[in-house]
């Protein structure tokens, strides 16, 4: 199967360098690095019969809580759950020694070796203020040989068009967006599109191509050089639909 092309545009800034921790010169290639990895979290990195998911159990103004419950895992193993945030890197360990009830519900038993909360089985709540396109990448993984995982990775305040039974949605995957990628789907198998970008002056168009199941996934960078903030417009359209974005980067880009 024809993979979908991941490019990235030519629009760098200091401020995704430094979040790498590399030179600019290598910024592209980490660019690029970031967008497969971020592609590649998701279901399919599931151990066989698998399954996590959060589920929101409370929310005040910007911040919002979530249970994490799972389906397969084995209750009576030791799990350590790893978050991604889109302000890193790469993934980190987070809470260690969590286990899990008789319904599948990530816990904190309170007994030797497990992680504590208010009471014995207490469950775990993890809390985000997530901005506009942030996604929220979480995995939970057993701490014995088996390393049994599963992960999720979803966009709790999306940017995201429709039309025609098409739909297009950017993800940050950087800092104030200095890289997002382009998510589509509903597009014919292997229909050719085209982009259609503008960002403070600046032009980027170019061809792009759906997979043969019709979906779309592309990464850019977002930048102009000499400026701290901007706008991107781009349209990516086919010969059925036609899709618009408008995508704030730079200082003083995040909204919720």
């Amino acid at each position: 199967m024809e993979r979908p092309a991941i490019g990235v545009f030519a629009l760098l800034t200091l401020a995704t360098a430094a979040f790498c921790q590399i030179s600019e010169a290598d910024a592209p290639a980490m660019m690029a690095q970031l967008a497969k990895k971020n592609e590649a979290w998701n279901q399919k990195l599931n151990g066989p019969g698998l399954s996590l998911s959060l589920v929101e159990v409370a929310r005040d103004s910007h911040r919002k809580r979530y249970e994490l419950h799972t389906a397969g895992f084995p209750p009576n193993r030791k799990y350590t759950i790893v978050q991604w945030p889109a302000n890193r890197p790469q993934p980190q360990d987070g809470m260690k020694g969590v286990t899990l009830d008789a319904t599948g519900r990530a816990i904190c038993a309170g007994t030797p070796g497990m992680c504590s909360g208010r009471s014995p089985n207490s469950p775990i709540q993890l809390q985000f203020s997530p901005f506009k396109t942030e996604p929220i990448r979480i995995a939970l993984v057993s701490d014995d040989d088996q390393h049994l995982r599963a992960v999720v990775n979803f966009v709790p305040i999306s940017n995201r068009v429709t039309d025609k039974g098409c739909s297009l949605e950017s993800v940050m995957l950087a800092p104030n967006s200095s890289l997002v990628a382009l998510q589509g789907s509903g597009f014919k198998p292997a229909a050719k599109l085209t982009l259609l970008s503008e960002s403070e002056g600046e032009r980027h168009d170019g061809p792009l191509n759906a997979d043969a199941d019709g979906n779309l996934y592309f990464a850019m960078g977002q930048g102009v050089k000499g400026k701290e903030q901007g706008t991107t417009k781009l349209t990516v359209s086919s010969s059925e639909c036609s899709l618009s974005l408008t995508l704030r980067w730079g200082k003083d880009s995040y909204e919720y």
